[in-house]
């Protein structure tokens, strides 16, 4: 690769691959066995620097940096990316062998900028990569429409890599599917995004990978399309399934169940708020749920269970998803599709439940009705977690919705309860807004104490991993409870909040 410093899909950095030229004497300066424990815990950028000092330490850094997945971004880190793996001095002279994970970022603008369409290094690679356990390829369907009449894709050259367990292929055609269709790879993980105008509504995919069912443990999809309802193909030993989409594409939840068995996480898509009706009429979904609930008693759906669901309310009521679920994650709850939810609720009967609101789409009040109905309707509940996304100017709607929370709570049976706050997912995190800065934390746990008598746990969170965790003294709360004239016996609560806040 370039010397350029660019992060990579793991959370590395893009490191020098041009070749062992000019390198110091082979002896090195510190004692060898020390070294090594030393470089196997160094950064790839860190590696690379210290691989430069003498042909010793290039020799054994080798093996190490290409211990992760490489990723490729530009046709000059091909270019000393191929050189790097095929020098046979200093260190092992098969370095294919140490090669277990290749990304391929772009590789049009890889080819547009050699200039030289189907000479690139990247096939000699593979042809030699049996090692690799995972392989990544972006934008193969952009490749394909500038070259139609080529076959740029090397299929027999990745048919020939047998020791494949993860394959990501993003913006792929049909014409892939004939390396899925031919491998005998044990492939363990699978992430396939089609191309969004290819007319899928024929096309079994699961047929292409049905010599697959006894490896896949997780599958990642986007734009599929059930073809057949009526499959007896089963893939027993997949436990994650990631469905991906702007849109419904018809199929039933209990299908989904009834191919994969022992399914313990679905994912169904979350398309963006303004696109909920956009495909389909509160009818159609009306039509749709009609159609996928005769499937579901068809097929025993009452006595199917799953551990974790999410996808938005409409979603999972046009799947008809009427299994008993351990944990539910509804995306974008809001008063207009809460309707869709309610109905759900007594079937699945979900233990743990998790509820994202976008506050910026609603008024406090809806915003609180909404958690009452669903915690009404969920009967069974053990935890809940609401999950507030916010931005800059929700101000005026996040304090009533947290002032006002103890109430909806009021008797409740929950033990745990959670709110994390953070940015919608349409929105840059830097317009956080910290409403806890306006907010008596202990007042404000004191209040929900008294509203939840079970409960034993506590948390608020803002964002994703941005907190620390403090032990508010009991003490505390006893006495912020005791101020609103009640003596509870609260059990030592754990409050997580952000590491800036003092308490």
């Amino acid at each position: 690769m370039s010397t350029n410093q660019e992060s990579d899909a793991q959370g590395g950095v893009s490191i020098d691959f041009n070749a062992s030229d000019n390198l110091p004497g082979p002896e090195p300066v510190l004692n060898t066995d020390v070294m090594v424990h030393i470089m196997e815990v160094l950064p790839r950028p860190s590696l690379s620097l210290l691989m430069k000092t003498c042909c010793t330490y290039y020799s054994i850094g080798v093996p190490m940096i290409l211990q992760d997945v490489v990723c490729i971004r530009t046709q000059g880190q091909m270019d000393s990316f191929h050189d790097f793996m095929f020098a046979t001095s200093p260190g092992p002279s098969d370095r294919f062998e140490y090669l277990y994970g290749l990304e391929w970022v772009d590789p049009v603008g890889c080819i547009r900028e050699r200039g030289e369409p189907f000479n690139s290094p990247f096939l000699p690679i593979i042809s030699r990569a049996f090692s690799l356990r995972r392989l990544v390829l972006h934008y193969w369907g952009d490749l394909w429409t500038l070259y139609p009449d080529e076959n740029p894709y090397g299929v027999d050259l990745l048919v020939s890599l047998s020791g494949l367990e993860e394959v990501e292929i993003y913006k792929g055609p049909q014409d892939v599917i004939k390396f899925l269709e031919q491998t005998r790879a044990p492939i363990k993980k699978l992430t396939y995004r089609f191309i969004d105008s290819d007319d899928l509504s024929n096309f079994n995919f699961m047929s292409s990978i049905a010599h697959l069912r006894n490896t896949l443990v997780s599958l990642d999809l986007q734009n599929f399309h059930l073809a057949s309802e009526n499959t007896d193909l089963q893939f027993p030993k997949v436990r994650q399934l990631y469905l991906d989409a702007d849109h419904h594409t018809g199929f039933a939840a209990a299908v989904i169940l009834h191919i994969f068995p022992n399914l313990e996480t679905l994912s169904l898509p979350d398309p963006s708020p303004h696109l909920w009706y956009r495909y389909s009429s509160e009818s159609e979904i009306e039509r749709q749920h009609s159609r996928t609930s005769a499937i579901g008693d068809r097929l025993g759906s009452s006595q199917q269970s799953i551990e974790n669901l999410s996808g938005c309310a409409i979603d999972l009521y046009r799947t008809a998803c009427q299994c008993a679920v351990g944990c539910l994650q509804v995306e974008s709850l809001s008063k207009s599709n809460l309707r869709w939810l309610l109905p759900l609720l007594p079937k699945m009967r979900p233990r743990h439940l998790i509820l994202k609101l976008n506050l910026h789409l609603e008024k406090a009040t809806e915003v609180l009705s909404s958690i009452s109905q669903a915690l009404s309707a969920a009967d069974n509940l053990e935890s809940l977690n609401l999950v507030l996304l916010c931005r800059k100017d929700t101000f005026g709607i996040v304090q009533p919705v947290v002032e006002g929370l103890p109430s909806v709570l009021q008797q409740s049976t929950l033990q745990s309860f959670k709110i994390t706050y953070s940015s919608s997912k349409f929105q840059s995190y830097r317009n956080e807004l910290y409403w806890h800065e306006e907010l008596d934390v202990l007042d404000f746990v004191a209040r929900v104490l008294l509203a939840a008598r079970n409960l034993h746990e506590f948390t608020i969170q803002r964002g994703p991993d941005t907190y620390m965790t403090f032990r508010i003294p009991i003490g505390f709360i006893y006495e912020k409870v005791r101020e609103h004239g009640s003596d509870l016996d609260a059990e030592m609560v754990s409050v997580m909040l952000p590491s800036y806040v003092c308490m």
